[in-house]
């Protein structure tokens, strides 16, 4: 599993510009953790920790990403998990202003990543879920959106280690993905008649 230091992160991280319209995202050069409320659940409640490579899976063109994120939560919690992040890692600058302000409609925390170097969106949504099972722990939850093959050892290492209930959100996974998951949903199965995005969209 690769790990960046808080130096490697910097070199590649791109620092909030003040001037931006895209203050909402969460630049992680000079910040690698968010806080989270650590409350105590039920013992059938597992915290689910979700994780998009939006980049992998991409949302189909003009399409509500507003109303595919609600769907990725009711899987969730339909499996009677309770919400505790929701992060997006990509590269800002390949992604369309109108889908990163629904994004920012939907409260997801969207990471922006500077491309520059290889693999570099992966390697940081891999701190984010040894972050997540870090502070949440044992019997905890991941929702993994990618077809990425780098995401075996990690989700494999968490669900054996630390009993933690892996879904995975793909397209055409690899088998060895696959069998890192405890439950295997269809990306594009999700994506189905989704809603036209309209400029003035708003949630609901």
């Amino acid at each position: 599993m690769h790990s960046l230091s808080d130096e490697s992160v910097r070199d590649y991280v791109r620092k909030p510009d003040p001037t931006s319209k895209l203050n909402h995202l969460l630049f992680i050069g000079d910040h690698l953790s968010v806080p989270v409320p650590n409350h105590s659940l039920p013992p059938n409640i597992r915290p689910v920790g979700i994780f998009w490579d939006i980049e992998n899976c991409q949302v189909p063109f003009n399409r509500s990403v507003i109303q595919l994120v609600e769907r990725v939560r009711q899987l969730a919690f339909e499996r009677q998990y309770c919400e505790n992040v929701f992060e997006v890692v990509c590269d800002t600058r390949k992604i369309a202003a109108p889908l990163l302000d629904d994004l920012n409609t939907t409260q997801v925390t969207v990471i922006h990543v500077c491309g520059f170097t290889k693999n570099a969106s992966d390697l940081i949504l891999m701190q984010r879920i040894d972050k997540f099972i870090a502070d949440k722990g044992y019997n905890s939850a991941i929702v993994m959106i990618s077809d990425d093959i780098n995401f075996s050892p990690i989700l494999s290492k968490h669900r054996n280690n630390n009993r933690v209930e892996v879904t995975l959100i793909q397209r055409r996974a690899a088998q060895a993905l696959r069998n890192c998951a405890d439950f295997i949903h269809d990306f594009d199965n999700l994506c189905q008649n989704l809603n036209i995005r309209h400029s003035n969209q708003q949630k609901g």
